[in-house]
């Protein structure tokens, strides 16, 4: 029997901070306590597979701090106001308040079925109009904002340091220009970003009146060309609320940076979200609330790292060790998804949505796939990817539930006045073998490698390797106690580091027989083959390999991997 691991030392944990451009050590701003904001979706179509990446990304972040030990405080937004919705509502000739909600709904269906646990808080853009006119205000009284016909625009002139979070600087030139956002108007992101949740909707008029209305483009002037909207004046038939500007809604930007102040106080841990909101979303809510905390952008390569205080008004998030430069100590960004090499994109047509791929595939498979690179890196996804993971998945499971009803026999066997409990397995039924504390602790040291989920996948080969060669020697007569008890601890201990690794990574692990019933209808489906015609192919088969014609063996086993159909040969 292999050895187990040797000791370890815990290290601590490190996350890759975008800000710094470095992996770090985490830490905190209040000990034993974290506030996460994660942006979340624009909620005027389905969600796609780039959300479910930043989801499930961030999932696991979350599941993580958990099992360190923190107290976590996750926020995760819906904007539910926005030029697409608007344009979405309108044209459908449906409420946009009931079109959010439906979008809202179906989200969150999407993120239940990939196994994502419920945010702390999830906050509508709607129902903070309000403090967002509030946070306006004090940009605007200390001279980073200004109004232009019935707008009002953040000067980016105005605050020394803006563009290092993206490394990108102010353009040349300081011309005008015309009224019509520029840096990113509403977004639905391509690689999954923005949109919400909270039913309970703030009133608010149908439509506006005929009072203020945007002026002709040439009159409506910015001062610099990246000057960003933080009011935009009411256009006939568009949600408003009423302002010091006049009736209106909040730009995209100052949505979440009001939501972030209000639930999580002035000093956050982690914010994140995809990295196609470097620029210009979080770029411009790193410049919103400097400039509404009355403080300077801190130096690029040191936020985060030093002492300080809070320049607004402390809030119980808040302590002595957060920068007095720097309203959020970690900027965490994943990577795009490519579809054969190419970042999926609206525009381009190659969008999928989460719904749709778990109608033909597993979500154990979708999610298997989506932490099979690490979450910074771009993700290859393609059909044959999601069907190799889909294998992938079904060849743990199916090893898991032989390894476990083998090592109930065995305890059978050994003890025959084991009394029954809720782990003891009788009719065939499997030993649920729990993850031992060890090995989660050693599988949780790959994690805090900046959340390493590829190694931790990788940490399940070994031993589902060794459960398998145990399973293949299975009708080999085990002489003696203690070789059973042997062979007994040799499963319990594999199928433990497995089901740690399974859990680590949010996938289930209790019920794979259940688990193993949904795939093999999905993949049956698929492959347009009814259960039996699968059995007539693989008794077919048998009967080439006895007769050692392999190649027409092998061609029948092609044609079903073909159509996402596996077969695990056993003895």
């Amino acid at each position: 029997m292999a050895t187990r691991e040797a000791a370890f030392a815990p290290t601590q944990l490190t996350l890759y901070d975008s800000l710094r451009r470095a992996k770090v050590p985490f830490v905190p701003v209040r000990e034993n306590k974290v506030s996460m904001y994660v942006c979340g979706v624009t909620v005027y179509d389905q969600s796609h597979i780039g959300h479910a990446r930043v989801y499930v990304a961030f999932d696991v972040v979350y599941r993580l701090l958990q099992r360190l030990g923190y107290d976590v405080t996750y926020v995760r937004n819906f904007t539910d106001v926005d030029d697409k919705i608007i344009k979405r509502a309108s044209d459908s000739g449906e409420p946009w308040q009931m079109l959010t909600k439906r979008f809202i709904d179906a989200f969150h269906a999407d993120l239940a079925r990939l196994y994502c646990l419920t945010p702390t808080h999830e906050p509508r853009a709607t129902a903070y109009v309000s403090e967002m006119i509030s946070m306006i205000e004090r940009i605007m009284e200390r001279g980073h904002a200004y109004g232009s016909g019935g707008d009002v625009y953040f000067d980016v002139q105005s605050l020394k340091g803006y563009g290092s979070l993206s490394g990108r600087g102010l353009e040349s030139g300081k011309g005008a220009a015309q009224a019509q956002e520029r840096a990113g108007i509403g977004v639905g992101s391509d690689a999954g970003i923005e949109v919400a949740a909270s039913m309970g909707m703030q009133a608010a008029p149908a439509s506006a009146p005929p009072t203020p209305s945007h002026p002709p483009p040439d009159q409506a002037l910015k001062r610099h060309a990246q000057d960003f909207a933080l009011w935009k004046a009411s256009k006939p038939d568009e949600p408003f609320w009423p302002s010091p500007w006049g009736n209106g809604r909040p730009g995209w930007h100052i949505e979440c940076s009001a939501m972030v102040q209000s639930l999580l106080g002035s000093c956050v841990d982690i914010h994140g979200g995809g990295r196609d909101l470097i620029f210009p979303h979080h770029e411009n809510e790193r410049a919103q609330l400097a400039a509404a905390g009355g403080y300077a952008l801190g130096e690029e390569g040191k936020a985060g790292l030093q002492g300080g205080s809070c320049k607004e008004q402390p809030s119980e998030a808040c302590c002595p060790r957060q920068p007095a430069s720097e309203h959020v100590r970690y900027w965490l960004h994943n990577g795009f998804v490519d579809m054969s090499g190419v970042k999926m994109s609206k525009s381009l047509g190659n969008v999928l949505h989460i719904a749709d791929v778990l109608d033909s595939h597993h979500p154990t498979a979708l999610r298997w796939l989506l932490l099979s690179t690490h979450y910074r890196h771009p993700l290859p996804f393609s059909p044959r990817a999601l069907d190799e993971a889909a294998d992938r998945v079904y060849y743990a499971y199916r090893t898991l539930l032989d390894a476990q009803i083998w090592a109930a026999e065995l305890l059978e066997v050994e003890s025959e006045a084991f009394e029954k409990s809720s782990r003891r397995s009788v009719d065939n039924k499997p030993l649920v073998v729990p993850p031992a504390p060890a090995d989660t602790a050693s599988l949780l040291e790959l994690l805090k490698d900046d959340v390493s989920t590829p190694a931790v996948q990788s940490a399940t080969v070994e031993p589902l390797h060794e459960l398998n060669e145990a399973l293949r020697r299975r009708h080999k007569s085990l002489k003696g106690a203690e070789q059973r008890a042997a062979q007994l601890a040799l499963l319990i201990a594999r199928c433990s580091r497995v089901n740690a690794a399974l859990d680590l990574l949010g996938l289930p692990w209790k019920q794979p027989a259940e688990l193993l019933h949904e795939m093999k209808v999905l993949a049956l489906n698929r492959a347009n083959l009814s259960e039996e015609q699968v059995r007539s192919l693989v008794e077919e088969r048998n009967e080439k390999r006895k007769a050692k014609r392999f190649e027409q063996a092998d061609a029948i086993r092609a044609d079903l991997a073909s159509r996402g159909i596996a077969i695990m040969d056993t003895p």
